[in-house]
């Protein structure tokens, strides 16, 4: 976030103040960005910001929506939610994303004119698809080759996509499934637990006379099969038509003569030299862009911890980014120490 105000310490000091104890913010966070949005809209520009942010506050405040869960924002989360998109409306930027001015050149990605994108792509060559399927039929119809039945994503449970990834539409999808008889004769007396699910590997691919998404199923089992195999040490996957091959018996060699490890000097990967210089614009408004996006990673990741054990998909994933935001805003401190 390049800053547009040069302000002495005393006054940018005197301004955070005021505006961090009308959002009632404390944390050293969201001071140092209240820091930056006060020297990118100034003083004055910041303050208007706190005033709709009150006014929406007053009116009944602000919500989102995280994991089918109503959420309402804090006054500080309003200020912040406005200044945000007043500052991408500004410079055409998103949280996390641009790193030169040259970036400010790409365009942003529009979902709705993404028929025109699609169609201008020239396709590649895939190499290998492949689908994994996860729940129960309702009505399974036997054949002598094989059984065919449905199964609909209903989008209960969705993993965290990375950032930058456009909203996913809430339509549900429909899959048709072909198993082969042999496949299902080893399987269907296990799903007729009503709290089994199969477990299904497969091939996908569109069936336009149909309308629907096929998978081929080459891999079926369930998840109570697969536990009582890991219980048994059996790491197999599911059922498939391939035989067994046996692993041929280890070569028998003769005993070696243990030798003494010979220690060896290690050297340590080479290191920034730390700039005693102003930090140039680019990096300042970096480390602006690191630290809103280390915010929204942190807000993810705690949001994602209070679910339920058997609903916290993602959480891995979401700690990672954190780290990694946070590692990258470290570095910037160490290579620019005048940097705040």
């Amino acid at each position: 976030m390049l800053p547009r105000f040069e302000l002495g310490e005393e006054e940018l000091n005197s301004a955070v103040q005021i505006i961090a104890e009308k959002l009632q913010e404390t944390e050293e966070r969201p001071l140092q960005e209240i820091r930056d949005y006060i020297r990118y809209f100034g003083p004055e520009e910041a303050y208007n910001i706190v005033l709709q942010a009150l006014e929406v506050e007053a009116n009944g405040g602000m919500t989102f929506k995280r994991y089918k869960k109503m959420k309402r924002r804090t006054i500080g989360g309003i200020f912040f939610y406005i200044a945000t998109h007043r500052w991408r409306e500004e410079t055409g930027y998103s949280v996390g994303g641009a790193e030169s001015e040259s970036d400010a050149t790409i365009p942003i990605f529009d979902w709705e004119t993404r028929r025109e994108l699609i169609q201008s792509l020239q396709p590649g060559e895939v190499t290998k698809v492949q689908i994994n399927l996860i729940g129960r039929p309702v009505q399974v119809e036997e054949r002598r080759e094989c059984v065919v039945f449905s199964l609909q994503d209903k989008m209960k449970k969705l993993p965290t996509f990375p950032k930058g990834l456009p909203q996913l539409p809430q339509r549900e999808t429909v899959y048709t499934v072909y198993v082969a008889s042999k496949q299902w004769r080893k399987v269907s007396q296990a799903i007729a637990n009503p709290n089994d699910e199969l477990v299904i590997t497969g091939y996908m691919f569109y069936d336009p006379d149909a309308e629907s998404n096929v998978v081929y199923a080459n891999s079926v089992t369930t998840k109570m099969i697969d536990r009582e195999k890991r219980k048994s040490g059996d790491t197999s996957g599911g059922d498939t038509d391939a035989m067994p091959v046996a692993a041929p018996a280890p070569a028998v060699s003769a005993p070696k003569k243990p030798q003494t490890p010979v220690a060896r000097p290690v050297t340590p990967p080479p290191q920034a030299v730390p700039s005693n210089d102003p930090p140039p614009p680019e990096v300042v408004r970096r480390l602006a862009e690191l630290r809103i996006a280390e915010r929204t990673a942190r807000e993810t990741f705690e949001e994602i911890k209070q679910l339920p054990p058997d609903e916290q998909s993602g959480l891995t994933q979401a700690l990672r980014e954190v780290q990694q935001i946070t590692a990258a805003i470290k570095e910037l401190q160490q290579r620019y120490p005048r940097l705040k």
